[in-house]
């Protein structure tokens, strides 16, 4: 019996009600409820299994526990396993805000060759990069899977405090399966090294995330290392002991074998770009797919920068000359790209509701970051609503049980499985980070295509009346 029919069957004892009268609440034939109760028989009947679930009065833990269990026997545990780390993903995106490192060293005392101890390692990891980091010309070198919690944290707080630095962070990822294989059903491939890395790409252009395949186990028979132009320090996968070296020749050697590496590796993510680059980017994307081919987006807020006009960015931009230009590319040539293929936008109910209320947009970037005038918030969710009606834009509203998404992220891709992370900053709006490895990209695309076929989202039609209802009460 799977997971789910053994949470069913005891249901099923324990509220007392006969087959034959649970069948008929449910609509399911006798039969059929029979066998997917026993697990030899798996049904699509979406409908007759929630009314199923109303017949056996659950609490609403035991209903979510069966819902979940359901998702996970009809996808398999594996692809549904792959799903919930890309929903932490999802969960966990936004710029960091606080950061547990200790205050580092303020100097590596000469007498420290080795250190253990899980809290003197950390110590001693942060001294070295906040050093070289505060350097002129700096270039902090990490050779370390970034599972690390404190690893990640660290770098991401180097990357906060020093803009102008460079850390240069290269790992290994599980082997690409083959063209054969595909991605294999479930897989999460990599998808926890993608979010490990995320707080410190978030935290400014100082860092960058490079990959490789270790197919032979090469990489793997290296220590963990993070280097500067003074110290190497080798640490153990548990952070809890390390070696300290100093000497120039082991810096050089070590710094020689890592820009070896490096030079076989691929970057994990295209950086963050400027919106003239984006437009560029995703422009170039979009002529390699179909017009009315599908674009989609899962989001805090629903996208509406597709329904700006010209009018709207003279009345609230800038008048800059940068600002033009942004507004010349967007008007005469990405927006009417995007605009003629269908926008699936994904998005959450208090998002709309706080763009209903503030007339801010997260995706506007500092130029337009006045509030939008009532009417034009009216007559912005009129047209979403207009483009639905005509197919054009499908609006589906997250139900917040399934995914609590935080204000800052964006998950968006197109038919090709081109997949950007976004992230919000104040000074210039929604950012977005190209994903290049392409198993994780091929997971988070799964996703979201796994969204709307398990009641994840209000269906089409009950979103189009949400944005009814939150519309007449601007």
């Amino acid at each position: 019996m799977s997971e789910f029919s053994e949470i069913l069957s005891s249901a099923m004892r324990d509220s007392g009600l006969s087959l034959r009268l649970l069948a008929k609440k449910s609509g399911f034939d006798p039969s059929l409820l029979t066998r997917v109760r026993s697990g030899k028989s798996k049904t699509q009947n979406k409908e007759g299994l929630s009314l199923l679930f109303d017949a056996l009065c659950l609490s609403a833990q035991k209903r979510e526990e069966l819902e979940n269990a359901y998702v996970k026997d009809i996808v398999g545990e594996a692809a549904y396993a792959s799903h919930m780390q890309v929903k932490k993903l999802a969960e966990s995106l936004g710029r960091p805000r606080t950061l547990a490192c200790k205050l580092p060293m303020p100097v590596l005392p000469d007498d420290v060759n080795s250190v253990e101890g899980l809290s003197n390692v950390h110590n001693l990891l942060h001294t070295v990069a906040e050093r070289e980091c505060g350097m002129d010309d700096a270039h902090l070198l990490i050779l370390s899977p970034p599972q690390s919690t404190f690893l990640a944290e660290t770098l991401a707080l180097c990357a906060a405090n020093h803009p102008d630095a460079s850390i240069t962070h290269l790992f290994t990822l599980r082997p690409r399966p083959s063209a054969d294989d595909g991605l294999q059903k479930g897989e999460s491939y990599n998808i926890e090294f993608v979010r490990a890395v995320l707080p410190a790409l978030f935290a400014g252009n100082a860092y960058n995330a490079y990959y490789t395949y270790d197919v032979d186990g090469g990489l793997t028979l290296l220590p963990n290392i993070m280097l500067s132009r003074e110290y190497a320090v080798c640490f153990s996968s548990s952070t809890e002991s390390a070696i300290v070296l100093r000497d120039k020749e082991h810096l050089k050697l070590l710094r020689t074998l890592f820009n070896k590496q490096l030079a076989g590796a691929d970057m994990l993510f295209k950086r963050g770009m400027t919106l003239q680059e984006q437009m560029e980017y995703y422009t170039s994307k979009y002529l390699e797919t179909a017009e009315k081919s599908s674009l989609y987006s899962i989001s805090w807020q629903p996208c509406l920068l597709l329904f700006l006009r010209p009018s709207d960015a003279e009345a609230l931009c800038a008048d800059t000359p940068e600002i033009k230009q942004i507004c010349t590319m967007f008007f005469t040539g990405y927006q009417g790209l995007v605009m003629r293929r269908i926008k699936n936008s994904c998005f959450t109910r208090e998002g709309l509701e706080d763009f209903a209320a503030h007339g801010v947009l997260n995706e506007i970037p500092y130029g337009f970051a006045q509030e939008f005038p009532v009417a034009m918030r009216r007559r912005m969710l009129q047209e979403m609503l207009d483009k639905a009606s005509e197919g054009s834009y499908v609006p589906h509203v997250i139900k917040a049980d399934k995914l609590a998404l935080p204000k800052e992220a964006s998950l968006s891709m197109d038919e090709n499985e081109n997949v950007s992370i976004g992230t919000v900053y104040a000074e210039h709006g929604e950012s977005n980070y190209v994903l290049k490895e392409r198993t994780a990209a091929a997971a988070v695309a799964q996703f979201i295509r796994f969204l709307p076929e398990h009641d994840w989202l209000y269906s089409e039609e009950e979103s189009l009346e949400i944005v009814r209802e939150v519309m007449e009460k601007i």
